[in-house]
């Protein structure tokens, strides 16, 4: 869903999704029930809605008459919990190429580059190649929302319960 990119922490584009009788806003978090059960229209859905309410108290408050924020809190935490491993394989990769060039040895573990693939949390093998070709259905949300805002966010829907 492009909404979310159209207006990821852009208050001006956000308003958007604010006006008329029945606003974008409302019509997101009136989608059919699988998106709100189904693990990969969740994985399409729930990034959206956070980059399209991320510190908009408007956006909120319409997606509080809608819906409860539990969801996405618990979708932020989840992502958070299923993120810290791959970061700590990535900084390990990082030292171990690092200890590897002072020694100037050969072997070992290489580190992954932009092109290789990857395991999202839905378990979907994700190629960056495939990416920029329109080939994959969606982004998870580290490559949608950034990950140094989620625990912010995990506030901010809290505080807006």
């Amino acid at each position: 869903m492009f909404i979310g990119y159209f207006c990821l922490i852009n208050e001006g584009t956000q308003k958007i999704l604010q006006r008329g009788e029945n606003t974008i806003m409302q019509k997101l978090c009136n989608l059919p029930f699988p998106y709100f059960s189904d693990k990969k229209l969740k994985e399409i859905l729930f990034p959206t809605l956070i980059m399209a309410s991320y510190k908009s108290e408007r956006c909120v408050a319409i997606m509080n008459q809608e819906i409860s924020f539990a969801p996405l809190i618990k979708f932020l935490q989840d992502n958070m919990k299923e993120e810290l491993p791959r970061i700590m394989e990535e900084e390990f990769d990082q030292q171990s190429i690092s200890s590897l060039g002072e020694r100037g040895g050969g072997g070992g573990r290489r580190g992954r580059s932009p092109s290789m693939s990857s395991t999202n949390s839905s378990g979907c093998s994700i190629q960056m190649e495939s990416i920029g070709n329109g080939n994959c259905p969606y982004l998870p949300l580290f490559m949608r929302f950034p990950k140094s805002k989620w625990q912010d966010a995990i506030e901010f829907y809290q505080n807006s319960e």
